[in-house]
């Protein structure tokens, strides 16, 4: 099995890292230097990603909006890609795409 991590992976990680250092104690350099370790591979942003945004649909059902920017490009990055996403967010299956929940 093959793990990527996206940019937007580490973007978010040192958005969230410079908020909140304090409590957010990994950044965007150590997340990346993490995954290189790891030999996990960056999967680059494409335009196809972004194009696919608008094939994403969320149901109704779910408990509460989801509004995060990152997560709908990660989900947009797997759908291209034809991969499933790995992620603790319970709202991601709400967009009826492939994915794992890790707790």
């Amino acid at each position: 099995m093959t793990f990527f991590y996206s940019p937007v992976n580490i973007w978010e990680t040192q958005i969230k890292h410079s908020a909140h250092p304090e409590t957010f104690t990994i950044s965007g350099d150590d997340l990346y230097y993490l995954c290189n370790q790891a030999n996990i591979s960056c999967l680059p942003i494409r335009p196809e990603h972004a194009i696919t945004l608008k094939t994403l649909s969320y149901s109704e059902n779910a408990p509460r909006p989801h509004k995060d920017p990152f997560d709908r490009m990660l989900i947009c990055q797997a759908k291209t890609e034809n991969m499933c996403l790995l992620t603790h967010d319970s709202l991601i299956p709400y967009y009826y795409e492939p994915c794992v929940i890790s707790v």
